[in-house]
């Protein structure tokens, strides 16, 4: 907003209703002028004299700048432009038809207090030969005031036309996109998917199954809409988006993944958009496996001995008769010299063991989020 311009909002009140209008005229324009331009382009009925701008309760003189009677600056200002006492004829200034009563609405109803016109009077006889005076016509027709030489001059597409605000402009931060995820699943089971929107680059995390991409600085504006979507086809998200406003600090984003398919994970991604537009995407690396080795150890722990001791009660004998079968050998020390109790205990250490290792670990250093420097 330049110095010479002023930020004004008029409220145009009349009896048909209330229209407010943000105008930004220049300072040095007259208000007899503004207001004219004001009932030329809004369709009011009379002149600047049937009219007043008010200002903090005092009406503006006419033909004073509006620059000497208003407070200078950008802020924004509000005035009241009213009818005067000075009314023509007809009543009281107001509204055309096309600006009072827009398309679809009714026209408001007459005032309670509203009194009609006096009948005329039943002993009053015209003169023979004499026609009566023709009625005036409605205001709403009369033609408007024509524009003054500076009024006419100035392009609606200059900075003095009304009707047109400011934009304020958008504010844009640089921040990285961030994705930890576990690349190895099993099925069925819920495992974390962290996005994180930070100023600084995040460190990455030693720990098995555990992956991390990112991107580079991303332009994201504060004051629009951010989503944030992970797209795991086959499998399931919850929350399935997240749409919020970029904050203050660092953002940290949490999702749940529940895979229900098996194998690779095609088309994984989580998606940034803003302003219905993409920012950034970011693959995936995701595969589901099933936990086969720790069931076939569990398994065998109970099926192991149940054949051992099965073989001790029917006699029979894996040894080889010319000993060169080093896989008889090893299934006759099995069966006939380890006890199947032995058996037990060493087959349910050995499932426990690889339930350990192969077990979903839910935090850890999973959840640890660490910035340093770009490099």
């Amino acid at each position: 907003m330049s110095g010479d311009t002023l930020n004004l909002q008029v409220t145009i009140v009349t009896p048909n209703g209330e229209v407010v209008v943000p105008v930004t005229p220049r300072a040095s324009l007259p208000v007899a002028e503004f207001m004219a331009r004001l009932i030329r382009e809004y369709g009011l009925v009379g002149e600047p004299v049937n009219w007043q701008l008010i200002y903090a309760r005092q009406p503006l003189v006419l033909d004073r700048p509006l620059g000497e009677q208003l407070p200078p600056g950008p802020a924004l200002v509000s005035l009241s432009l009213t009818p005067t006492g000075a009314t023509l004829p007809r009543g009281l200034p107001g509204l055309s038809g096309s600006v009072a009563n827009p398309p679809g609405r009714a026209a408001p109803p007459a005032r309670s207090g509203a009194v009609a016109a006096p009948p005329a009077r039943s002993g009053t006889v015209p003169a023979p030969g004499t026609r009566p005076a023709p009625a005036a016509p409605p205001m709403a027709s009369a033609p408007a005031p024509a524009p003054s030489a500076e009024a006419a001059s100035v392009s609606p597409t200059a900075d003095t036309a009304p009707l047109r605000m400011p934009k304020r402009p958008i504010e844009v931060e640089q921040r990285r996109a961030t994705v930890r995820y576990y690349s190895r699943m099993n099925p069925d089971r819920v495992f974390p998917l962290l996005v994180t929107l930070t100023r600084e680059e995040v460190e990455r995390v030693v720990k098995r199954n555990v992956e991390q991409t990112a991107t580079g600085p991303l332009a994201l504006a504060t004051d629009v809409p951010l989503e944030v979507e992970p797209v795991l086809p086959g499998c399931q998200c919850h929350p399935p988006k997240i749409v919020t406003r970029l904050g203050d600090g660092n953002d940290v984003f949490t999702f749940h993944v529940v895979p229900h398919v098996i194998g690779d994970v095609t088309g994984a991604r989580v998606v940034i958009r803003q302003d219905h537009a993409t920012v950034a995407e970011l693959e995936l690396r995701v595969r589901v496996v099933q936990r086969t080795i720790v069931v076939a150890s569990g398994l065998s722990t109970f099926a192991v001995p149940f054949a051992s001791a099965a073989m001790r009660h029917f006699g029979l004998d894996f040894t080889p008769k010319d000993g060169s079968n080093p896989y008889l050998a090893a299934l006759n020390f099995l069966f006939g010299q380890v006890s199947p109790v032995v058996l037990t205990l060493a087959l349910a250490a050995v499932t426990l063991g690889l339930y350990w290792w192969t077990r979903p670990k839910g935090r850890d250093v999973f959840w640890d989020i660490t910035t340093k420097p770009a490099k």
